[in-house]
């Protein structure tokens, strides 16, 4: 599998909590629907272990849902239910439509987003993937 293919796969599991508006696995021009997901790779995340013809990664995806400006008040109380349903989700489909070993979520912090100069209120998850390919090693 691929960090693209697991990206997707993430987005298509958040577009079906009940509620959200969008989910994206690449970054749009504008997010004009809430709640949305915008889901990336994080920067400096990526670890491999290699062994016995399998290449092992280990890796961080960032998701971000976007609830609205953050001059917008209603933003955070509509922000509240949907951790819980992204944990559910999560937990739910740990292999993550079977594009991956497993899935956690590692961290996640409320507040402030930023996309294209526009400050947004939203959640910032941190969702640790871990995937194995067969490789064929040239000594």
């Amino acid at each position: 599998m691929t960090i693209q293919n697991v990206i997707t796969q993430l987005a298509t599991l958040e577009a079906t909590i009940t509620g959200i508006a969008a989910a994206h696995d690449e970054t749009p021009e504008s997010i004009n629907q809430f709640p949305t997901f915008l889901n990336f790779p994080a920067e400096g995340s990526f670890d491999r272990h290699m062994a016995h013809g399998i290449r092992r990664h280990t890796y961080t995806i960032k998701a971000q849902l976007f609830f609205g400006k953050a001059d917008q008040k209603s933003a955070e109380s509509k922000a509240r239910p949907f951790l819980y349903l992204f944990m559910e989700m999560l937990d739910t489909h740990i292999f993550l439509n079977n594009s991956c070993i497993t899935s956690k979520l590692a961290h996640w912090a409320y507040g402030k987003l930023e996309m294209n100069k526009t400050i947004y209120l939203g959640y910032d998850f941190d969702i640790e993937v871990v995937e194995d390919e067969a490789k064929t090693f040239v000594g």
